[in-house]
């Protein structure tokens, strides 16, 4: 929001608040004046809105249209403030308050009646001054006589208001020291004189503002084409945008005639006389003598006043012309430019015209023209016409050369000295020329020229005017660049184009061709129009009725033929077939209905068929085709029909309305079926598939269908029950999925959609979380059933519940374990106890030789001999405890087996799927991303199964303590590129600490409260016996990964 915007509404704004304080207190008080008061308030907002209106308005019209409204509240104010001063404060001369509610009565009526409005006689535009900062309209108009009126009833309100106020005054009681005291009575009435007072006289002192002077001077008079063009367009637009705030001045040096430097001075002299009585405020020269004649004298005549050179050529003034206070609007004018038009339209052109005047002016474009033309006499013969007299030049350009072309630049007055008219000139030479002819302004097209891209001499005077308007209002000339104004784009006059056999095809795109000569169908295109369709109209319609009488003689011939086909067709037909008329009563049955019901054609027309209808279905029947008669629309209804044996027959009967030719309502036609057969099909499928139904409830067995078109599931009762879905409703394929255990729900939804994509059986175990949060193990196997297009249709399948099963794999695979246990703690006793009995002998030997060898020495009677044999003895004894231990170690470590070259990704894909019960188990989602360019290792292959399946059970054990939703394990492979090949495990658990870090690979160290240290160790012994590294690290985003690293060389290490 701007500034003037922000300042008229906090002005509504306040009125608004005042308005509302007073419309309360006057409510309350049930006081007149208070209104009033609301009145006026309400009064100013009207008259702010549309003063915001009117200086944001953007067209005349709008502005117009704002301040013929603007002084309807004008009225309401004046009329509202006079009730308030005489109801508030009781004074104020009646009279003269009926006075100016007359007088401002009157104003709204005129400014009705006789438009722009009161205040202006003509509105001719809008400017645009700035006011606190920002952009403002005001009009540019015509002041009204009818405005006095307007300011009649402002003084008679401001002598109303001083009137009350004087009075209100002597009321006043003075003190007692003779102070008069002015209380609230005596203010408002002051506060409202000032204000209409101070409104009054800025309202005349802006009427009063004295009008800006502006002085043209003419180069050649007041009749000479372009220049008398320019200078029209300039000061119309200088009147309509001023009106009557401009005081406009010309004077001609008619340098045409005269244009000796002496009397140049004479000029001097005469306007030095009169700026001495009619000082301008703007001096505005147009032609180039003009602006040469104001530059050079202008410090002796139009000292420190704002010059506008205007309709020249900006190279015909000097560089010092510009300064300060000076500006230019005007043309720069392409002399090749002509040329090139020229040639561009007329190809073939081999010489071209010239004519121009002799005048000093003249004379510089004769030279400025033949040096820009220079580039062109290689191409074409320039024949200059400047020597000549006017009449010499018709006699020439009336017998000039084939593939001529005649341009005229300039015409003020011919070689013999005669002054000339360019544009009756132009008129003579267009009627002898034997060449078309071209020129540079606009406002010669239409007097004979072809056309091109001509200077628009009016638009040049027009935007000179908006620039003079500008530095009247206190701009400074200086602020404007110089503005070129360019020529307009191509304008080719029609007849000349189709006179000289000039082809349109060379014109310059987005040329304009005036002046076309319209053809008989572009003149009474209309009316040619206009006879053609009534002719063709009264032809269809001649057409169409006789085409309808043929049709309708027909229709009534075969009508009777139709009706006769109609009743051999329905007795032919197999099925009962009856008609009704607009009475509802049946008035045809065929012959099959007939022989159906045993009964003549009278006994069943009417309502008789209904004898034969089953006393059950009657009312319900009757009812049917009543609603659907009345409705006229399409019924089906079954009911029981006796046949002509006496027994009752199910019979499906279907009806539509029938309309004649002419679409009228006609009655209805039916057809029936004998349904029974059917319907006691459907009742033993119902009845078949209800023991279905409770034999799956029986045996505990759930069947489904899931209709793929409407993702629809269907489920028997009991697998509804266990599912907790409702007994009727629409159950949807993410309803069941969403029951599924999150870590099968994947596995599962790709199982199915395989299946539908490939049209293949399928069966899967799967967990399902019930409502009740029990976990439930189902066994699931379907098929998938296609249309007729070959489009998977439906998916039925059944479920049963194998949790029992799953439990009891469970506990055997815990039995098993344990046994296994039992077994290692067994095996272990034993293998101690032969370690035991092996080392006792030899043990035994070593400390009894020890004791032996401790008595000499205690005795003192060391012989040496003795103590020699004695560690003989025990050296021994300890050579054969060693042996016992390789022995016994060599009995548990396995033999070095030969080994292979296997591809790790097999050996990865078998332990995956030996491992999969245990992922089951701890409900983790074991994935794999292997290198399908992974080479092959030398390696034993059931010892890279033992490290796979340690470090995979490992990162099941890891996983077991975050939620089941996060368990996940990855087994990738990876070609280094430095002939090895990388195998990783990685889990998403809690990750390695500092300390199990340092320690992990050793023996006997373990985390878990059940090991025994020895899987990492053996891990690692493993890998670094094929030449390989092992190492571990904590992965970003949570878990740990464990890399195993082996070569591919051939030659492993043993």
């Amino acid at each position: 929001m701007d500034w003037v915007t922000a300042v008229w509404a906090m002005l509504i704004g306040g009125c608004v608040a005042m308005a509302l304080s007073h419309l309360f207190v006057g409510m309350w008080q049930r006081r007149g004046a208070h209104l009033c008061f609301v009145v006026a308030a309400a009064a100013v907002i009207g008259i702010a809105v549309g003063e915001l209106f009117m200086i944001r308005a953007t067209s005349v019209e709008q502005f117009a249209r704002a301040q013929q409204w603007t002084h309807l509240p004008i009225l309401i104010l004046v009329v509202a403030l006079v009730a308030f001063v005489r109801l508030y404060f009781r004074t104020g001369r009646v009279w003269l308050g009926v006075a100016v509610c007359a007088v401002r009565f009157v104003s709204p009526i005129i400014n009705l009646a006789f438009p722009p409005g009161l205040n202006f006689h003509e509105i001719t535009a809008l400017s645009h001054i700035h006011f606190l900062g920002e952009t403002v309209s005001v009009p540019v108009a015509v002041i009204s006589s009818w405005t006095l009126l307007g300011e009649l009833s402002s003084l008679l309100l401001l002598v109303f208001v001083i009137n009350a106020s004087i009075r209100l005054w002597r009321r006043a009681r003075p003190n007692d020291r003779g102070i008069h005291r002015f209380g609230n009575a005596a203010r408002l009435p002051l506060c409202v004189s000032a204000s209409v007072c101070l409104l009054l006289l800025t309202s005349f002192c802006a009427a009063g503002a004295e009008s800006k002077r502006v002085l043209v001077v003419h180069s050649f008079g007041t009749v000479a084409p372009p220049f008398t063009t320019h200078s029209t367009a300039f000061e119309a637009e200088l009147v309509k945008r001023m009106g009557n705030r401009v005081d406009l001045d010309e004077v001609s040096l008619d340098m045409a005639r005269y244009a000796a430097p002496d009397m140049q001075e004479a000029l001097v002299d005469y306007l030095e006389k009169r700026g001495a009585n009619w000082k301008p405020d703007l001096v505005v020269p147009i032609g180039g003598p003009a602006g040469i004649f104001v530059a050079k004298f202008r410090h002796r005549l139009f000292l420190n006043i704002p010059v506008l050179y205007c309709s020249l050529d900006r190279r015909l003034l000097g560089p010092d012309a510009f300064d300060e206070n000076t500006t230019f609007v005007g043309a720069n004018y392409e002399v090749r430019g002509f040329a090139e038009d020229i040639l561009q339209i007329a190809p073939d052109t081999k010489n071209i015209a010239i004519v121009i005047g002799a005048t000093p002016l003249e004379q510089y474009w004769t030279e400025a023209f033949r040096k820009g033309f220079e580039p062109f006499t290689d191409r074409v013969n320039f024949i200059w016409l400047n020597d000549l007299s006017f009449d010499q030049m018709l006699e020439r350009v009336k017998a000039l050369p084939p593939h001529s072309f005649i341009f005229l630049i300039l015409f003020l007055r011919d070689a013999a000295g005669v002054t000339q008219n360019a544009d009756e000139a132009l008129q003579r030479l267009h009627a002898v020329a034997n060449a078309p002819i071209n020129s540079i302004f606009t406002s010669q097209m239409g007097l004979g020229i072809v056309g091109g891209r001509l200077y628009p001499s009016t638009e040049d005077g027009m935007k000179a005017a908006e620039t003079a308007v500008r530095i009247l209002n206190g701009a400074s000339p200086s602020s404007f660049p110089p503005r070129i104004v360019p020529p307009s784009s191509p304008r080719y006059d029609g007849r000349e184009l189709r006179r000289w056999k000039i082809d349109e095809r060379y014109l310059p795109p987005g040329s304009a061709i005036l002046f076309q000569t319209p053809t008989v169908w572009q003149q009474y295109r209309g009316w040619i129009i206009a006879a053609l369709s009534v002719c063709v109209v009264q032809a269809v319609l001649i057409a169409g009725l006789v085409a309808n009488l043929i049709r309708r003689r027909r229709a009534e011939g075969s009508l009777l033929e139709s009706e006769r086909r109609f009743h051999v067709m329905a007795d032919a037909t197999p099925v009962l077939i009856w008609m009704s008329g607009v009475n509802k009563l049946c008035t045809f049955f065929n012959k099959p209905w007939l022989e159906f019901t045993g009964r003549s054609m009278e006994q069943e027309l009417g309502n008789g068929w209904a004898d034969g209808v089953h006393a059950d279905d009657l009312q319900k029947c009757f009812k049917t085709y009543t609603e659907a008669f009345d409705a006229r629309q399409p019924f089906v209804m079954q009911y029981r029909l006796r046949r002509n044996d006496g027994e009752y027959r199910w019979i499906s009967d279907e009806g539509v309305a029938r309309y004649n030719a002419q679409g009228k309502f006609a009655g209805y036609i039916g057809s029936c079926v004998d349904v029974t057969e059917l319907i006691n099909k459907d009742a033993a499928l119902r009845e078949s598939e209800e023991r279905m139904r409770l034999a799956a409830d029986a045996a505990n067995l759930g069947i489904w269908e899931w209709d793929l078109g409407n993702d629809e599931v269907w489920a028997t009762n009991a697998r509804r029950a266990l599912l907790g879905w409702p007994a009727s409703g629409k159950v949807t394929f993410e309803d069941f999925i969403s029951q599924v255990h999150p870590s099968d729900r994947n596995r599962i939804r790709e199982i199915i959609d395989c299946a539908i994509d490939e049209g293949k059986d399928f069966d899967s175990e799967y967990r399902l979380v019930l409502p009740d949060g029990i976990v439930r193990w189902m066994a699931t196997r379907g098929s998938v059933h296609f249309d007729k297009d070959g489009r998977p249709a439906r998916v039925l399948g059944i479920s049963i519940d194998i949790t029992a099963r799953k439990e009891a794999e469970t506990e055997a695979k815990q039995r098993r374990d344990e046994l296994s246990h039992l077994t290692r703690v067994a095996l272990i006793g034993e293998m101690s106890a032969s370690i035991a009995h092996e080392l006792n002998q030899p043990l035994a030997g070593i400390a009894s030789n020890a004791r032996a060898g401790q008595r000499f020495i205690d005795r003192g009677n060391i012989d040496l001999q003795e103590i020699r044999d004695l560690l003989t003895d025990i050296s021994a004894d300890a050579r054969r405890a060693s042996e016992v231990m390789r022995q016994i170690r060599g009995m548990i470590r396995k033999e070095q087996t030969p080994r292979q070259r296997i591809n790790l990704n097999d050996i990865v894909m078998k332990v995956v799927h030996m491992v999969g019960p245990d992922a089951l188990l701890h409900s983790c989602e074991l994935k794999t991303s292997l290198d399908e360019r992974s080479p092959t290792v030398e390696a034993d292959p059931i010892q890279m199964q033992q490290v796979l399946v340690n470090l995979i059970m490992n990162a099941f054990d890891a996983t077991r303590e975050i939620p089941v939703s996060s368990r996940k394990v990855e087994i990738t492979t990876e070609q280094n590129g430095d002939g090895t090949v990388c195998t990783s495990v990685r889990d998403y658990g809690a990750g390695i600490s500092g300390e199990t870090s340092e320690r992990m690979f050793e023996q006997f160290f373990t985390t878990k409260t059940e090991g025994l240290g020895m899987g990492l160790a053996i891990v690692r012994s493993i890998v670094e016996s094929h030449g390989g590294k092992i190492e571990a690290e904590n992965v970003e985003g949570g878990g740990a990964r464990f890399n195993f690293i082996l070569p591919t060389s051939p030659e492993i290490p043993k």
